[in-house]
């Protein structure tokens, strides 16, 4: 069965968390998901925890030395197979069903080609206190990057808006959905 949900994984270096970030987003209970990891030229012992995972759900690329993380998130997306996208960093987990909450608001509103939720903080030595983080309706961009790490959006969305910006460094996201939108709800 085709996927219906592409999870872009970018890691550089992060092997510390790289494990715990996976089996969260192989452990969503919206199963018919991918999960595409783009190394992008880590030095530490992310190739060896990648070279450990075998399920067909999972599939990686090696960049040969560090990009950028637009340029991760391209390489990702040129691979994902399914319908709706999202991307999540190795030092964020996602919820058990984030993916599907996102999903079925997705499926169910087809007047929106871009969803984003709530999250929970927290902080490095404390990854068992959580901070929910409320997060208004409607983005307010011109206040700053008000959308946060978890969110979805439709393939049409890729194909019309295009790739990450390779030159936003630092503010790939914030810029992606800006321009996300001025031709999406």
């Amino acid at each position: 069965m085709p996927p219906k949900v592409s999870i872009v994984l970018p890691t550089y270096n992060g092997a510390q968390r790289l494990r715990r970030s996976i089996e969260s987003c192989l452990s969503q209970t919206c199963e018919d998901i991918e999960l595409i990891i783009v190394d992008d030229g880590s030095t530490d012992e992310t190739p060896a925890i990648l070279s450990s995972y075998s399920t067909p759900r999972l599939s990686w690329v090696r960049h040969t030395a560090n990009q950028g993380l637009p340029a991760a998130l391209n390489a990702g997306f040129a691979r994902a197979a399914a319908p709706f996208l999202t991307w999540n960093s190795d030092d964020n987990f996602y919820a058990p069903h984030a993916a599907a909450r996102m999903l079925e608001f997705l499926e169910a509103a087809p007047q929106y080609g871009f969803v984003y939720c709530d999250f929970y903080s927290f902080k490095e030595d404390a990854v068992d206190v959580l901070h929910h983080e409320r997060l208004e309706d409607q983005p307010r961009f011109e206040v700053g990057n008000s959308v946060g790490p978890c969110f979805l959006y439709r393939r049409e969305v890729m194909e019309r808006v295009g790739e990450y910006d390779r030159e936003t460094i630092l503010a790939e996201d914030y810029d992606y959905w800006i321009r996300i939108s001025k031709q999406f709800r």
